[in-house]
């Protein structure tokens, strides 16, 4: 007689009671979190998509479409998506197999176009960022299927293979550094900007000068 056990640990058989009522409940939960939640935010962003069109969205939405183009508030759900394919999905096709990388290569090829034409963030550094790291993904499947391909007689080997997957993490790591300082200085240039504001009347405030012969004002202060 046939039997199956748990590959992670061979004394649990998967004909056992215990076992098929842990992998309902894990079915359950698999749809109703990877899949529930994309699909629950993106019908809340549906409804409201006029409304955010006209930059009068709901506060709630905020962390959901905010970094976006209002024409674009629904990039955040399909990026939510590809996540719950490529991490969750992928993993219930033939473990290893040149099929699980090509359905990888076919979504990571898909949405890295679609970003590209759409470029949906409100910020360009963003943006490029995120193409930047949608190429990356292309990249590392398209490794997983030459790393399962017989390169005798190449040009290329499977330890070329690795080191370039290596390599090519570094400008994504020196691009994130530097996406990273380039906001930590605008948020501070904005924090500096709201200081004075608040200090001197905000828009629209009247002043006089009090100070005898005038108050000398630099080229940048005045801008």
């Amino acid at each position: 007689e046939d039997m199956s056990f748990l590959t992670s640990d061979f004394q649990i058989s998967c004909e056992e009671t215990l076992y098929k009522w842990h992998y309902g409940i894990c079915l359950i939960f698999i749809v109703t979190i990877p899949l529930g939640v994309p699909f629950a935010c993106g019908l809340m962003i549906w409804r409201k998509r006029d409304a955010i069109g006209r930059h009068h969205g709901p506060a709630y939405l905020e962390p959901l479409c905010g970094s976006f183009k209002p024409h674009c508030c629904m990039w955040e759900t399909y990026f939510l998506a590809e996540k719950a394919v490529l991490i969750g999905l992928l993993s219930f096709l033939d473990r290893g197999s040149v099929l699980q990388s090509l359905v990888g290569v076919v979504v990571s090829n898909f949405m890295l176009m679609m970003t590209a034409k759409a470029t949906p963030y409100l910020s360009l550094k963003t943006n490029l960022l995120s193409i930047f790291g949608q190429t990356m993904i292309c990249g590392a499947y398209y490794s997983s299927i030459l790393l399962r391909i017989d390169l005798q007689g190449e040009l290329i080997s499977h330890n070329t293979i690795g080191a370039a997957i290596l390599v090519t993490n570094i400008p994504m790591a020196v691009y994130f550094v530097f996406d990273t300082f380039m906001t930590m200085r605008d948020q501070l240039h904005e924090a500096r900007i709201g200081v004075l504001r608040e200090e001197l009347g905000g828009v629209g405030a009247v002043y006089r000068c009090i100070e005898p012969g005038g108050v000398v004002t630099s080229k940048t202060m005045r801008k």
